[in-house]
This record gives structure tokens, C-alpha cells and sequence, in this order.
């Protein structure tokens, strides 16, 4: 709905207002005048009828009809008087101020008479003078003192005057009305120039203000009321902390786009309601899709899933939308492009729900660990030290190396363990980690194996350094095989494992078959001891508990 700005808002309210007010002062000043002469011409008309009482009383006491007729001719000379009647008890007009009413019925000729109230008023011997606001007249009934010797032609008993009020209303309305439009032009004025004012002072600033919120520069007002100063200077201050925030949101959105696309992670967000999927344009080009290619369906995401762990995903899934598991995660197999399926590590949370309590949204992250897991599917599976010496050309400048093996501590896996759900979320958990730092890992026989380099300097008091790295990283690494998020309690007491490190000075410093040995002698004691990390020594081993960091 369009909103009425302030620009017009306010002068139509002020003028509205004061057509208002001028309008019901001129009202209420009219009823006033009007009241006023209608009063004072009462008491006139009061003052005229008891006058003429009397002296029509004593001319009927001296039998003087003519001096009546006198009276009632000087009573018609007023060209305010409309009626002037002498009545006798039949309602019947023997004198008038208009010659063609004699000798007629009141009741027939004058619109404003009432019999009924010439009977009460001459009952009751009490005169009755009242406003009569329909004819805009004064009405007046005076009994009087009729003289039984004038006989019946001649014998009256009520006095009856009605006295037109309109012509003096008119005039004084007329005067009033000449008055208000002289205090209304001279309001009109007034009220032109305060709206003139307030446009300046008020409406003009709030126009810029307005401005600013849509981009403009704050221009500067001169002089303002304290009010409006705070709030341009409270404007001033959000915009430049909104361009503050949004300049490291937008670095910040950087960083992350760069350390998602640089780790091959491609980010997901699911509308459960309506079924549509956002998907980022690293998860498209993971599969080998446009950026505009339209993926953005839950039924096509559904669809591209390997028939064979699919219903492991979906059911993975339904428990975490009934909150079963605190998030989401699974390994499985989406259908590429070009055919073939590539492995994903899908993580993904809850993180709205409707007014039922029912979920409305949930995003996540795919990461790519096809690398890793294709490699364990291969018959000819390069073995460890034939990888480790691949790897240590890369680590051969660097100083302060460790090996780390990580392995199950029960027993050897057979040859197709990695196909187990469990496995596969182990060693793309691991891929998944190392990715992030720039390692790369293998895994072969129950064993995943990956060097870490540069962990200190050269010196003989960085060694101390390096060993409590190496713990740092064992430690990550152990928590991040054990959280339990997205597993049951049965899967995780099944999996148990040990993490061995081998420190040496440099890649090159010792053979692999001795530098691998070293680190699988320290995985056995972490196995033996019961505690997540190990580090081999000649003469004992490092060990880091659960608790210890």
C-alpha cells in the first residue's frame, strides 16, 4: 500500500486542521450572533407587548376603540412586525395591522396562531413569548381584560404578535461573515508562511535524511533543531557502520567463497517446504555443470544419487530431519555429467523450523573425496612406503616432518572394508581435514597414511615445538573421528583406532621402511595404552590422552 510522504502529509493535515477550526469558529460565532439578536429583540418585543397590554386594557375600560386602533396602526409602521392581532374567545381577529384580516378566524389566515395555546394562555391569565426557530420569528399570547359592556362585535381577550426575526439575523450574519473572511485571509496568510517555515526547518532536513538512506551523500542543512542534528548525526553514524559492516561482510564472503572453492566444497540449501535447492557454482562444476544449468530441484539432486546408497542417504537424512542426529553427514556417490560418479562427503544442518515445530530449512556442504576413496577401490593399490616415497619428494627442503599413521586397532580390514558406510566416512573425514591444510593422505590395508612438514624451525629447541605440534594436529584428527553427530552409538564402539606419530628432522633424514616402522610402533603403543596419540622415541613414547590438548 503507497504511504502519503511527509512533503505532503503534513501542509494537507495543517490546512485540513485549519479549515476545521476556521469553519466551525465562523459556526459556532453565527449560532452566537444569532442567539444574541434573537435575545435582545425578545426583551424589545417584551417591553412593546406589556406596553400595549396596558394601554389596549384601559382603552377597553374606557370604551375607547379608537385609540386601539391608533395603537395598532403605529404597531404595523415596523416592518418587522408581521403579525398584530386582538382576538376575541372564538379565535375570531377584530382588530389587525392588516385591514383584510379583520372579522376573520385566526386559525384560517395566520400560519403561526394555535387556538390551543390562546385557550391556555387566557386559562391561565399568564402571558407565553418564546423563539420560534422554524419561522425565525418571536411569538407572543398576552391575555387581556375583556369589557362585557363593548358586546360581543367589540369585546377581545388576547393579544397575539408575532415579530420577524430574519431580516436582523441576516444583516448580523452578513456583518460576521465580512469579519471572518478578513481574520481568514489574514490566518491564510499566517498559516502560508509557518508552513513555509516548517518546510525549512522540519520537512526539508527529513527529505535529505531520506535521500541518504538510499545512497546519497548526507548534504549539509546549516542550521537544525536539536532533534533533527541528532538524528543526521545518528544517520551519519549508521550509514558509516553499515558501510563499515558491509565492507567486511563482503570480505569476509570473499574469504570464505576463496577457502570453499580452493577446497573443492560445494555449498547446498534446502527450502524442505517448497523443494527447492540452492546449489553454489563450485557444487555444479563438481559435477560438471554450468553455472546456469538448472539443478536447483530436490528431486534432481535425489535423482543423480548411485542407486546403491541411496537409501542409505535418504534414510540418513529423514533422521536427521526428525532429530535424531544433531547433523548430516554421509559418504555416498553422485552421478557426474559425463556419466560416471564421483564420491562426496555431504555435512549438513538444521537451521529453521516453522511455527509447528516442523523443518522448513537445512544447508550444508559437499566436499569431493573421490581422490581418496577411488584410489581404495583400485585392484592395484599402491602400498605405503611405495606412496610415502612419492610424497617425501615434495617434503624434501622442509624441516621438522612427521609421519602419522592412523590405523584400526582390532584387526586388518579385509580388502573390500572400504566399502563399508563406515570406512568410507572415515577416510573422507580425513581427506575432508587434510584437504583444508593443503595435505593429502592414503589409505591401504587399515592404514592411512600422510606427512605433515614445516613444523618448526631447524634449531634444537624447535624440536619441542614440533613434537607439540604434531600432538596438536593427532588430537584434531582423533576428535574428528570421534564425534558422534551423525552416528549411532553401535557404529562407534565397532570403531576403534590409533593415530602414530614419527618425527624427523627433515623428509630425507631417515629411510621410509625405518620412518614408517617408527610411526606403526607408536600406533601400537597408543593401542596398548589405550590413549588416542602416540609419539615414537628411542627410549619412550609421547603420549596424549583424551583429556590433554
Amino acid at each position: 500500500m503507497p504511504r502519503l510522504a511527509i512533503a505532503y502529509l503534513m501542509p494537507v493535515s495543517v490546512i485540513i486542521f485549519y479549515l476545521c477550526l476556521t469553519s466551525g469558529a465562523y459556526l459556532y460565532g453565527d449560532a452566537q450572533v444569532r442567539n444574541s439578536v434573537a435575545e435582545r429583540q425578545l426583551e424589545w418585543v417584551k417591553q412593546q407587548v406589556f406596553r400595549t397590554q396596558h394601554l389596549v386594557e384601559s382603552a377597553l375600560l374606557v370604551q375607547d376603540l379608537e385609540r386601539i386602533e391608533q395603537e395598532v396602526s403605529l404597531a404595523s409602521t415596523d416592518p418587522n412586525v408581521m403579525v398584530y392581532i386582538l382576538l376575541d374567545s372564538a379565535s375570531k381577529i377584530r382588530f389587525a395591522n392588516h385591514l383584510v384580516w379583520r372579522n376573520s378566524n385566526a386559525i384560517q389566515v395566520i400560519d403561526g396562531y394555535l387556538f390551543e395555546r390562546h385557550y391556555e394562555v387566557v386559562s391561565s391569565t399568564q402571558a407565553y413569548i418564546h423563539i420560534n426557530e422554524d419561522r425565525l420569528s418571536i411569538q407572543a399570547y398576552y391575555p387581556l381584560i375583556p369589557n362585557s359592556d363593548l358586546g360581543p362585535d367589540n369585546n377581545v381577550e388576547l393579544l397575539y404578535v408575532e415579530y420577524d426575526l430574519s431580516l436582523l439575523m441576516a444583516k448580523a450574519s452578513n456583518s460576521l461573515q465580512k469579519t471572518f473572511y478578513l481574520f481568514w485571509g489574514a490566518g491564510t496568510v499566517f498559516l502560508l508562511i509557518l508552513l513555509c517555515f516548517l518546510h525549512w526547518l522540519i520537512i526539508r532536513p527529513l527529505k535529505r535524511l531520506n535521500h541518504s538512506t538510499m545512497g546519497e551523500p548526507i548534504k549539509p542543512t546549516g542550521w537544525l533543531p536539536a532533534e533533527l542534528n541528532r538524528l543526521q548525526d545518528g544517520f551519519e553514524l549508521i550509514k558509516d557502520n553499515a558501510s563499515y559492516n558491509l565492507k567486511r561482510l563482503n570480505d569476509s564472503e570473499q574469504r570464505w567463497l576463496f577457502a570453499v572453492n580452493g577446497n573443492h566444497k560445494g555449498i547446498w540449501d534446502w527450502n524442505i517446504a517448497t523443494g527447492e535447492v540452492f546449489m553454489s557454482d563450485s557444487w555444479k562444476a563438481m559435477l560438471g555443470c554450468a553455472p546456469l544449468d538448472n539443478t536447483d530441484d530436490f528431486r534432481a539432486w535425489k535423482g543423480r544419487i548411485h542407486v546403491e546408497d541411496k537409501a542409505r542417504v535418504l534414510q540418513s537424512l529423514q533422521e536427521h530431519l526428525n532429530g535424531d542426529s544433531q547433523t548430516f553427514e554421509c559418504v555416498y556417490r553422485l552421478r557426474h555429467r559425463q556419466g560416471h560418479y564421483i564420491w562426496v562427503l555431504d555435512r549438513g544442518m538444521l537451521i529453521d523450523w516453522d511455527d509447528q515445530g516442523r523443518p522448513s530449512r537445512i544447508i550444508g556442504m559437499n566436499t569431493d573425496v573421490s581422490d581418496s576413496l577411488n584410489t581404495q577401490n583400485t585392484p592395484k593399490t599402491t602400498k605405503a612406503e611405495a606412496w610415502l616415497e612419492q610424497q617425501m619428494l615434495r617434503h624434501t627442503k622442509a624441516k621438522q616432518s612427521a609421519l602419522f599413521v592412523i590405523r584400526l586397532a582390532d584387526t586388518q580390514v579385509q580388502s573390500n572394508a572400504v566399502e563399508k558406510p563406515l570406512i568410507q566416512l572415515f577416510i573422507a573425514r580425513l581427506s575432508n581435514y587434510l584437504s583444508a591444510v593443503g595435505l593429502n593422505g592414503h589409505y591401504h590395508d587399515g592404514e592411512y597414511v600422510f606427512i605433515a612438514s614445516a613444523l618448526a624451525l631447524a634449531s634444537a629447541s624447535d624440536s619441542d615445538i614440533a613434537r607439540r605440534h604434531s600432538l596438536a594436529i593427532g588430537s584434531d584428527i582423533a576428535r574428528l573421528l570421534t564425534q558422534d553427530d551423525s552416528l549411532d552409538g553401535g557404529m562407534l564402539r565397532a570403531f576403534s583406532f590409533s593415530i602414530g606419530i614419527a618425527l624427523a628432522e627433515s623428509a630425507k633424514q631417515l629411510p621410509v621402511s625405518v620412518w614408517l616402522k617408527q610411526a606403526r610402533v607408536a600406533a601400537s603403543r597408543s593401542h596398548s595404552h589405550k590413549s588416542p596419540c602416540s609419539i615414537y622415541s628411542d627410549t619412550n613414547t609421547t603420549e596424549l590422552h583424551g583429556h590433554d590438548s
